[in-house]
């Protein structure tokens, strides 16, 4: 359930990206992350913390970080790599000049990570995802949406990602598959986000990628392509929730929403973590074979309606 958002236009980006991560808290997250590039093109500047984002907000605050019109911002649910700073997003290549925030998985990370190292690349995170912005600076020579595209298509997983590079400043490029990202288009500027929750104070007019797809966004202008490069249409519709019905994603409650939401978030927690032999793989959290076949009693905590799933869980558990 982590927080995209990513917008070039004339506002203050730092505002946006806060605003639109702060709206963005419900869905639950354990750090945060901002990539800016300021207006001077000196470079990009990346602010990360493994707090709230108001948190992160006194800390860019504090750090004084000039004007700046294009960034992205992120908040993460810890999957590969500890919920720490360094583990947060954006993540980098290794000429800080290309940045990337991601949702998903990168299922065949570690033959991605193990042959960029060999390539000379250096990585500083326990992240799968950061062998995206590595990828992208192999196909890099100053068209973006291309070298994505060329990135996206060497792994193999789930992903909704936005990524921009220092050179083209006025650029980011987003591109999903079977996971939400939706492109927000207002006056001489264009917003992506995981959520409309996080567009709805800017504008209410919203392009819904398709799977596969991918948009590169200018102050004002969009652009949608295959992963072939085909061009394609985007599909335009209007907004008419209000904030809270947003995050009900229609549905007239959020326990209902959360049923149905389910399946989906079944299959995300179990991609990549279920060998090819059918073993469940839990190399991320660090804990040894030995001292997982050394546990003699599991605690269940919950509440509520979940209170009854942990009673099952418990009945499943004993039986097995």
């Amino acid at each position: 359930m982590c927080g995209i958002i990513g917008y070039t236009g004339p506002r203050p980006v730092v505002t946006v990206l806060l605003d639109a991560l702060s709206s963005l808290e419900y869905r639950g997250y354990d750090s945060a992350g901002i990539a800016v590039l300021d207006t001077s093109n000196v470079g990009v500047h990346v602010i990360k913390d493994n707090h709230k984002v108001v948190h992160l907000a006194r800390e860019v605050e504090s750090r004084h970080l000039p004007d700046g019109r294009t960034g992205i911002g992120h908040t993460r649910w810890a999957t590969h790599g500890r919920p720490t700073a360094l583990n947060a997003h954006p993540h980098s290549d290794c000429t800080g000049r290309l940045h990337v925030i991601h949702n998903g998985i990168v299922e065949n990370f570690r033959e991605l990570r193990e042959l960029l190292t060999l390539r000379g690349h250096q990585f500083s995170s326990d992240t799968d995802t950061e062998v995206l912005p590595h990828l992208i600076e192999e196909f890099y020579d100053g068209n973006l949406t291309m070298a994505v595209r060329r990135a996206v298509a060497s792994i193999e997983g789930v992903y909704a990602l936005v990524a921009m590079s220092a050179i083209e400043p006025d650029r980011i490029v987003a591109a999903r598959l079977s996971a939400p990202l939706v492109i927000g288009l207002g006056e001489e500027e264009m917003f992506a986000a995981s959520d409309i929750t996080a567009l709805i104070p800017y504008t209410r007019s919203v392009a819904l990628l398709g799977d596969g797809e991918i948009a590169t966004l200018g102050p004002g202008t969009i652009t949608v392509e295959t992963l072939d490069g085909e061009p394609t249409e985007p599909r335009l519709v209007a907004v008419e929730w209000d904030a809270i019905q947003a995050q009900k994603n229609g549905y007239p409650h959020f326990l209902l929403k959360e049923i149905h939401e389910q399946p989906e978030t079944l299959r995300n927690a179990l991609r990549g973590r279920i060998a090819d032999t059918g073993l469940v793989d839990l190399r991320e959290i660090g804990i040894s074979d030995e001292l997982l076949a050394g546990i003699r009693d599991i605690v269940l905590v919950a509440c509520g309606s979940a209170w009854y799933t942990a009673m099952v869980t418990r009945y499943a558990l004993e039986h097995l």
